[in-house]
C-alpha cells in the first residue's frame, strides 16, 4: 500500500484533512491503487547546516510500486501545485521524494510479502 510522508511546519486541522482527501485521490488514481496512507510529521523550525532557514520548506515521501517516470512526474507536479494551493504558501519549496516498494523490501507482522505463501491468508496471522 502507498503511503506518502509530509514534513511540513505546523498545519491546522483542516488544511491536513484538505491535503490528506486531495493527496490520497491523487495518488489512487495515478498509481492505480486502491487504498493510500497519508502521515504528517510536522516540526517548529527547520535548520540547514545548523542555520535556521526562513520561508517554507515542505518534503514529500512517498512509497509505492514501481512506475513509469512520466506517471512519477506527473504525481510529482500535481502533490507539490495541490500542497502550495491547499496550504495557501504559494512560495513554499515542495520536495517531492519516491521510493519503490516491492514485496522483497516490505513485510507485515515479520514476513517479508515476497515470502508469504500464496492463499487467502497470504501466510500472515492476523494475530501475530
Amino acid at each position: 500500500m502507498p503511503s506518502i510522508r509530509i514534513l511540513t511546519t505546523r498545519l491546522d486541522r483542516p488544511s491536513k484533512q484538505r491535503i490528506a482527501r486531495c493527496f490520497a485521490d491523487s495518488v489512487r488514481e495515478l498509481l492505480a491503487v486502491p487504498t493510500v496512507e497519508v502521515f504528517f510529521q510536522e516540526y517548529n523550525t527547520l535548520y540547514v547546516n545548523g542555520e535556521e532557514l526562513d520561508g517554507g520548506f515542505v518534503t514529500l515521501q512517498l512509497e509505492g510500486p514501481d512506475r513509469p517516470r512520466e506517471t512519477l512526474a506527473r504525481l510529482c507536479r500535481t502533490l507539490c501545485d495541490n500542497y502550495r494551493a491547499i496550504s495557501s504558501d504559494l512560495g513554499c519549496q515542495v520536495s517531492f521524494v519516491y521510493h519503490v516498494n516491492d514485496g522483497g523490501h516490505v513485510g507485515i507482522n515479520g514476513v517479508l510479502l515476497a515470502n508469504r505463501p500464496s492463499g487467502p491468508s497470504g501466510g500472515i496471522s492476523q494475530t501475530s
